[in-house]
């Protein structure tokens, strides 16, 4: 196999590491996206490209897996901020298809003239990107705010304050990206960080669970929109893949701590 660009041997280097430090976490991944493959592919021939919105939001949530896919491996090799770059798509994509889902009018609107779209959102009070459409889909919405109060529901969790979590994951870090773009040297000036780097073993096991926790997302919302045509859902996989992102954000909360302290 030829490998493309100049950073082969650092990227072989970051890359060994990372299977070493994440293989657990990446096969829960492949498991969860062979999975989303799975209820992709259920959905096969049965929505028309005149089903609107339900072609877009397939097409959308569709996608989203070799987005996901590419979001991994820039970050087993050492690109952690074009991984996180990659996955703030894939949230754009989930988050628009829930919009689409509970305001299927404004779908068209968006297709034929965004400005439009957007004019629309402000007049409503909402900002007119992510959280503006979730902050409209907590407020107005009624097919997904729903999960809420379902008891037992394996989803429901993930929608818990949906709208500040996904706010702030998404919005645009400077300290964070300089921090990747630049090598501390210790002298006044700094040198730039060409090519892959290893970040630190927390931040690079955090990102790989930013992804864990996306592919969680947009499997919910593509069971949610299309539930009469899925009909093999694995619940068994969901529970352990929430438990295990539960478990691993109170450690990654903990450890910040003791480092802050």
């Amino acid at each position: 196999m030829n490998n493309i660009g100049i950073f082969s041997e650092q990227e072989i280097i970051i890359n060994n590491k990372f299977f070493v430090l994440c293989a657990k976490e990446y096969e829960l991944l492949v498991k969860l996206l062979q999975h989303k493959e799975s209820l992709v592919m259920q959905l096969s021939g049965k929505i028309k490209d005149t089903d609107k919105p339900d072609y877009s939001i397939e097409l959308m949530l569709a996608y989203n897996l070799p987005l996901l896919n590419g979001a991994v491996e820039n970050l087993a090799n050492g690109y952690l901020g074009v991984s996180q770059i990659i996955l703030r798509t894939v949230l754009e994509n989930t988050c628009l298809s829930m919009y689409f889902f509970e305001f299927p009018k404004d779908e068209k609107k968006y297709r034929k003239n965004r400005k439009s779209f957007n004019c629309k959102l402000n007049e409503l009070g909402y900002d007119t990107w992510i959280e503006g459409w979730l902050n409209r889909i907590d407020k107005e919405g009624e097919k997904f705010s729903k999960l809420k109060g379902e008891d037992n529901a394996w989803y429901r969790r993930i929608f818990t304050n949906i709208v500040s979590e996904a706010s702030s994951f998404v919005h645009v870090d400077i300290d964070f990206i300089y921090g990747l773009v630049y090598i501390d040297t210790g002298e006044e000036k700094s040198d730039y960080a060409l090519g892959p780097n290893w970040s630190d073993d927390l931040l690079v096991k955090n990102a790989l669970w930013k992804i864990i926790e996306t592919c969680l997302y947009s499997c919910a919302v593509l069971d949610r929109v299309f539930k009469k045509y899925i009909t093999v859902i694995d619940m068994a996989l969901y529970k352990d893949a929430i438990n295990q992102l539960n478990n691993w954000k109170k450690f990654y909360d903990k450890t910040n701590r003791k480092k802050n302290n």
